[in-house]
């Protein structure tokens, strides 16, 4: 009988799942001689329990023979349990794959050195790294692969900034001899900083052959021409994998075609670049492009805006038309971002010739249309056709793309007061600042608290006084999980100003959230009086404590309805939440419920002058009905609403009946729904009007 090569084992909180009974058998055989282990044993935990206080355990797991890779990347382990877990693998002894869980508050990176320099059989480590703790890792890695071990493969995720030392740390790391293959993934918007180290890194002399750069957010014009930079420059790769899934670059079609000019020219070098504008758009890869057709009955206004990567074939072009049903649609925009081929034109014109009555469509090119290709769109007679326009857009350099230099970012109390006594001194009616709430070193006493007593202070009596204040936009970068003072300090703020308009504030959560966090901003918004514009944008970058998990409560404790003033200024609320977490199956209906971005729905029935309200919710695997009734039902309490705009990823739509909405808000006049469709060669929108006759 022909013996299992390989064991996949996945383990999470139910300890009688199917992975966890197989553990069991394979301790149990141990005591056989005669029973051969598999080949290789690969296991997965989700929970640190099964870790630390299960009857199996992480030393157990160290004795397993064959054990190849283990990853607890999704565990949530505080710094007691990771020193535990640092001790004990040394002791595994043919672990070549690890995949680390982010530990937010460790400080002791030796610890962590001391595995990497040791370890005989570890080929490839992971892990997740939350802005300027990346520094504590990178020197560790570093110090692994200078040893004597058999390290040659890192793979990164990065999600926040990060200071000037702990990028001088990776640039060390990416120019080791020793690293020959990196994956890295930036969560969020690469900054400047970051790719002229990149850049820098690449373009030096490195050792690496393979290299995988993904980016889950926004690409700018010039991080794009960094990275190109340094790849175009690179001598050593022989495997490249760059893959962009955020907002693109306008240059990204030329930098996509330049990448495979020069890098085609390396003949030593295999690449795929995503998404590419050289590559063929077949008609398999329309295959989910399709609109939702069911909502068309109280819509009456049905736009799609339809982005082509590549050069679409003939039956690509043919697919275009077939699938979408244009007599439903209102108007219909195509930007192709790739050659304009005759293929198109010809099937554009059969389609105009069939199409009865033809819906107004738009394409957008950012190629230059060859004679031939005018002459052609001439003799189609696209040119006389009302229902058919033609743009050759140009690529417009960015005139002032400030980069990381040009913010204003404040680590400590004294930026913070020069910054405000310069403003008020000229009587700006701007501000805008980052604030870097990083986490305290443990050997400062309270004193040296970045969030402490100075901070506080500043914030309460400084900015209140700057009575031209008109404009706040304000970036949070939170890194310190042990302090709710930053909150308290908003509520603080947002009470006393009386000379704020506009607030623009951005939170970038780098820890385990609370809820309370969300109840404290709830509470300050609701105090204010003179705000007329909120927009609100939340990055959550890590996951909730296990106790979050299955906390659906939506009231907040110790808030009433007596803490919301009636505002009668509110004009526009934008909430915009960003979820870049990445759970397994098993979490993503509990956590819908419990994101705290959504638990501000108490706040807005007190804007008795709210015209619109807009929500925007970005990556994540799908949203209940019942979080879209909690905040649909809280903003229809608003009886002076008279526009709503709601902007969903296709994974996240449940088909929400909003007939429902102007039976409970005879007010509104205007309803837009967007929905976002991602896809490897194209992504489209639908956007959806209703509007009151």
């Amino acid at each position: 009988m022909e013996t299992l090569k390989e064991w996949h084992l996945l383990f999470y909180d139910d300890f009688e799942c199917e992975g966890w009974n197989l553990l069991r058998v394979l301790f149990f055989c141990r005591r056989f001689s005669k029973l051969a282990a598999p080949d290789e044993i690969h296991l997965e935990i989700t929970f640190s329990d099964i870790l630390f206080h299960a009857s199996i355990t992480v030393r157990d797991l160290a004795s397993l023979p064959n054990l190849k890779s283990l990853d607890i990347s999704e565990c949530d382990v505080d710094v007691e349990s990771a020193h535990k877990l640092f001790q004990i693998l040394p002791d595994f002894a043919s672990l070549t794959k690890l995949a680390l869980p982010e530990v937010p508050e460790m400080t002791d990176w030796g610890i962590a050195a001391k595995v990497l320099t040791t370890s005989k059989t570890l080929e490839k480590v992971e892990c997740i790294l939350l802005g300027d703790r990346g520094e504590g890792w990178f020197r560790a890695f570093d110090a692994g692969l200078c040893a004597d071990t058999a390290i040659s493969s890192i793979d990164l995720t990065i999600r926040g900034p990060m200071r000037e030392t702990a990028l001088q740390a990776l640039e060390n790391l990416l120019l080791n001899k020793s690293l020959s293959s990196l994956s890295l993934t930036v969560d969020g918007d690469m900054s400047y900083s970051l790719a002229v180290t990149l850049s820098r890194a690449l373009a030096g002399q490195t050792a690496l052959k393979v290299l995988e750069l993904r980016v889950n957010g926004k690409l700018s014009f010039c991080c794009a021409n960094l990275i190109e930079r340094g790849i175009v420059n690179n001598n050593s790769l022989c495997n490249l994998v760059v893959s962009l899934r955020g907002e693109l670059p306008v240059n990204w079609q030329a930098i996509a075609e330049n990448l495979n000019i020069r890098l085609t020219e390396k003949s030593t070098v295999t690449f795929q670049i995503h998404p590419n504008t050289f590559s063929q758009v077949t008609a398999s890869q329309f295959w989910g492009f399709r609109v939702c057709g069911k909502m068309y009955g109280f819509f009456e206004q049905k736009s799609v805006t339809l982005n082509v990567w590549g050069e679409l074939t003939v039956d690509g072009a043919k697919a275009i038309y077939s699938v979408l049903p244009c007599t439903w649609v209102y108007h219909l925009t195509l930007n192709i971002h790739g050659k304009l081929t005759d293929d198109f034109l010809h099937c554009t014109a059969r389609h105009v010739d069939k199409q009865k009555p033809l819906c107004p469509i738009t394409i957008n090119t950012w190629n230059q249309l060859t004679k031939e290709g005018k002459a052609l769109f001439k003799e189609l007679e696209l040119d006389k056709n009302r229902a058919v326009t033609l743009n050759v857009c140009d690529v417009h350099v960015p005139s002032d793309e400030s980069g990381d230099n040009k913010i204003v970012s404040i680590d400590n109390a004294e930026s913070l007061i020069e910054l405000l006594e310069g403003e008020e001194n000229t009587g700006k009616e701007n501000i805008a600042a980052t604030i870097n709430v990083r986490r305290r070193d443990p050997s400062c006493d309270d004193s040296d608290d970045f969030l402490g007593r100075r901070l506080y202070d500043t914030l309460l009596l400084d900015l209140p006084r700057n009575c031209s204040l008109n404009s706040l936009t304000l970036t949070i970068n939170n890194f310190n999980s042990n302090d709710d003072q930053l909150s308290f300090t908003l509520i603080s703020f947002l009470e006393s100003s009386i000379s704020l308009k506009s607030l623009n504030l951005t939170l970038n959560e780098y820890n385990h959230w609370k809820d309370t966090y969300a109840s404290l901003l709830c509470q300050g918004l609701g105090s204010n009086t003179s705000l007329i514009s909120v927009t609100l944008t939340l990055n959550i970058y890590t996951r909730a404590s296990n106790d979050c998990y299955f906390d659906f409560d939506f009231d907040f404790d110790g808030i009433s309805d007596d803490d919301f003033v009636r505002n009668i200024s509110m004009d526009s609320f934008t909430l915009t939440i960003n979820d870049f977490i990445r759970r397994g199956d098993w979490f993503e209906d509990d956590i819908i419920d419990s994101d705290w971005g959504l638990k501000l729905a108490g706040l807005w029935p007190s804007y008795k002058s709210l015209n619109t309200f807009n929500l925007t919710l970005n990556n994540r695997d799908k949203v209940s009905v019942s979080s879209f009734l909690e905040v649909f039902d809280a903003v229809m309490k608003v009886n002076s609403l008279r526009t709503l705009r709601v902007k969903v990823n296709y994974s996240l739509f449940t088909e929400y009946d909003f007939s429902q909405l102007i039976v409970k808000s005879p007010s509104l006049e205007l309803i837009e729904l967007t929905i976002c469709h991602d896809g490897v060669a194209c992504g489209w929108l639908e956007t959806l009007k209703w509007e009151k006759q």
